[in-house]
């Protein structure tokens, strides 16, 4: 461990906040109330997303994301505990020559009881599973959002466990192609906890596998598994945190098309809220022979573009600026500059990013 991992492990232990998240509030799924028996609602979701990465390595060379989502959906409960939604998910590419880049139906039977939030069909997923940067890229939100499947969610005031299936691909027999699906889980749990501080473990784990057995054609399956466990410390009610999450990587293929079988991570975030809407994370990320098919492209070592351009360890130290605030009901917005340095690269890395979304309801 070189000089500059000593510093940066000095200033981590030394009470500075840590979390393992951004503030996501702009790009969550909204979870709106639920309509009385016999009643429904008309619920209104938009996001402008404009995100510039610009990277230099050959591991991310950097993209732009840039255009507009809208979710309107109808919420009927025919029972109590019982919610039937249906749906539209519509996204639009700026510069795109399609009129819609996608358009997706959005149907879900959900069950509501106590502490648990069981859904069948369309899920609350993506950034709203909680799951860490290496793990789970959020930048996914701009070009794979929705999530198909089964889902269930537990929450009290100790304890957080959310768990999921999400079909992303089926087969039929002779099919040219594989099914595909991720099975995932994240649970959060508090040790302990006094005046304005608390002590949780979070434990995450995803698979991925993508095969199958009656179609035809010589593309190998593939199935990754991806863990972390880790300790963090909030203070100061929240705006203060202490967060570190050790990971593993596993690639359980019978015919490995990557250069790594096992690999581990070790992933430090440090937070700061300050003056009510402003957020400073700082990040530490190193890995070996690291991959995740989920996880965002700048923490792994594998290049899909040249295989004589992987890394086998990388380094990040990463700050995160952001300014999220709700400017009027309902709307809001979220600033972002995020400079990072690439060891391997030797010299800084930035992207910057804007976000605006709506989110309303009526009720009949």
């Amino acid at each position: 461990m070189n000089k500059l991992h000593y510093l940066i492990l000095l200033i981590l232990l030394s009470g500075l906040p840590l979390q393992a998240q951004l503030d996501h509030t702009v790009l969550r799924q909204e979870r709106f109330p639920v309509p009385d028996s016999g009643r429904w609602n008309l619920s209104f979701e938009q996001l402008a997303f404009f995100k510039n990465n610009e990277y230099y390595t050959p591991i991310n060379p950097g993209q732009t994301w840039f255009g507009m989502q809208l979710t309107p959906q109808v919420q009927y409960s025919p029972a109590r505990h019982v919610v039937l939604s249906g749906g539209l998910f519509l996204q639009k590419n700026y510069g795109s020559l399609k009129a819609l880049d996608k358009v997706q139906p959005l149907f879900n039977i959900q069950y509501l009881k106590e502490r648990w939030h069981i859904l069948a069909g369309s899920l609350l997923g993506h950034v709203n599973h909680n799951i860490s940067e290496p793990m789970f890229d959020f930048e996914s939100s701009f070009y794979r959002r929705m999530e198909y499947g089964l889902q269930a969610i537990h929450q009290s005031d100790a304890i957080r466990w959310d768990t999921w299936i999400d079909w992303q691909r089926n087969i039929q027999r002779d099919d040219p192609w594989q099914e595909q699906f991720v099975a995932a889980s994240h649970f959060s749990g508090r040790l302990a906890s006094g005046t304005g501080w608390a002590l949780k473990i979070p434990i995450q784990f995803t698979l991925f596998h993508r095969g199958g057995q009656i179609n035809v054609g010589p593309t190998p399956n593939i199935s990754k598994l991806n863990t972390a466990a880790g300790l963090r410390l909030e203070l100061l009610r929240g705006n203060l945190a202490l967060e570190s999450h050790l990971m593993n990587s596993f690639d359980f293929s019978p015919h490995p098309v990557q250069p790594w079988i096992n690999g581990h991570g070790w992933y430090n975030n440090a937070i700061l809220k300050f003056r009510k809407h402003y957020r400073a994370t700082l990040t530490w990320w190193r890995g070996t022979e690291w991959q995740s098919p989920l996880g965002g492209a700048l923490f792994g070592g594998i290049n899909n573009y040249d295989v004589y351009l992987n890394e086998r360890t990388r380094n990040l130290y990463m700050l995160r600026l952001q300014y999220v605030r709700q400017i009027a009901p309902g709307f809001y917005t979220d600033i972002r500059f995020e400079p990072h340095y690439d060891q391997n690269l030797g010299k800084p890395e930035l992207s910057h990013a804007v976000f605006f979304s709506y989110r309303g309801m009526i009720k009949r």
